[in-house]
């Protein structure tokens, strides 16, 4: 536009500019064909060109303290000592240890960490820990996933497997199939400063090893065991707690049970401690609610009666069918993964079932979300949150 401006209001500049435009064309065509063809070049190779993106980041510092996690059995935090920057590490039965150490106040400690992982969102920060190492001295760690030329993802670590190499799984069994296309978990010393880095490790560790078909066969029959055993424990809990909110009348034992069901829920594989947990409904703070707790699958749950009626419901107890309807909108019962909803024409299944716990029902978290519905119900910032507020992902 500018050109063309500057031609109609200076006719005198028309001139050179013609001049130009010939020399122009006198150039061999080739010269501009060369210079797109770089040009578009360098573009997509700008554009296709990406730098490797690690599978997993690692934490060291010193531990400060040990907190055991009430949520779930053999499990616990550790704190890191950081004033400036509070870290906790989330050891569970699922972490790989490097060794049989066990972590105490004044140790070192590197944690290995999934960065594909969903993140709680919660202060101080809680990492999840994949592999752990205790006073890891002057052996270098390293946790990825390896191609079939045994370099893994990033391009940062090559393995050169010898005799020497011990190769296992993390329960210790030797490993004798292909590294390639597994998570590793690798102790080693020395390494090239080549890239990537070579090296001879001292140890590999398979942490994404699969199993056998008899070993899937009898982890099945495992879980049917245990699933059975969740059922019984679950008719025996609704046997014996007594009526859902001070009801008096007796309570008879759940029909359609489905306690066994794996969980269907966008909560995480692992949970931070709920006890002492504020619940807060649309900014408020329910400070008289009994406390928030989790199931064995790791599903958060939250006390029905307080939180319905926070939000304008009329909560009421069918003792002869441990039934609780919420102002005829909406009923479910204890033990069944059946939450109805009277405007859907059939019930919504959450994959875990209301239960009783010292007198109270208890749905999992997600049926603020899923069956009222709110926009929002989840873990932030040691609260439990539930409110109409922007929908949070």
């Amino acid at each position: 536009m500018f050109l063309i401006s500057n031609l109609q209001h200076r006719k005198k500049s028309f001139q050179p500019l013609a001049v130009l435009l010939a020399l122009a064309l006198l150039l061999p065509l080739g010269t501009f064909t060369a210079f797109g063809e770089n040009l578009a070049g360098e573009s997509f190779s700008a554009l296709t060109q990406r730098e490797p993106v690690p599978a997993f980041g690692s934490i060291t510092g010193t531990v400060g303290e040990i907190r055991p996690m009430q949520s779930l059995p053999d499990a616990y935090y550790i704190v890191l000592e950081d004033e400036e920057n509070p870290t906790w590490l989330t050891i569970t039965t699922d972490t790989f240890l490097f060794s049989d150490e066990a972590p105490e106040a004044g140790d070192t400690v590197t944690g290995f960490y999934d960065l594909n992982a969903p993140m709680i969102l919660i202060y101080p920060p809680q990492y999840p820990i994949v592999a752990l190492a205790v006073n890891p001295g002057d052996t270098n760690l390293f946790v990825g996933e390896f191609g079939s030329d045994l370099v893994d993802a990033t391009e940062t670590l090559m393995l050169v497997i010898t005799e020497d190499t011990q190769v296992e799984t993390p329960d210790g069994q030797p490993f004798t199939e292909s590294l390639a296309g597994h998570t590793l978990a690798v102790a080693y010393g020395a390494s090239t400063r080549s890239i990537p880095a070579q090296t001879r490790p001292q140890r590999v560790v398979v942490l994404s090893a699969e199993l056998n078909d008899a070993d899937v066969t009898e982890d099945e029959n495992d879980e049917n065991e245990a699933a059975d055993e969740i059922a019984g424990e679950d008719e025996g809990e609704s046997e014996g707690e007594g009526a859902v909110e001070d009801e008096t009348e007796p309570v008879k034992p759940a029909e359609d049970g489905n306690a066994a069901s794996r969980p269907i829920t966008h909560e995480p594989d692992w949970m931070p401690a709920l006890e002492g947990m504020d619940l807060v409904v649309e900014n408020a703070i329910l400070r008289d609610a009994p406390a928030a707790w989790a199931t064995d699958d790791q599903v958060v749950m939250v006390p029905l009666k307080i939180i319905a009626e926070s939000l304008g419901y009329r909560v009421h107890w069918l003792a002869e069918t441990q039934t609780v309807t919420l102002s005829d909108s909406h009923s479910l019962t204890i033990g069944a993964d059946a939450y109805v909803d009277m405007s859907q024409d059939s019930p919504i299944r959450l994959g875990t079932p209301p239960a009783l716990r010292e007198g109270r029902t208890f749905v999992p978290l997600t049926f603020f979300r899923d069956v009222i519905p709110m926009n929002n119900a989840y873990v932030f910032e040691n609260q439990i949150v539930i409110d109409n507020q922007e929908v949070m992902h």
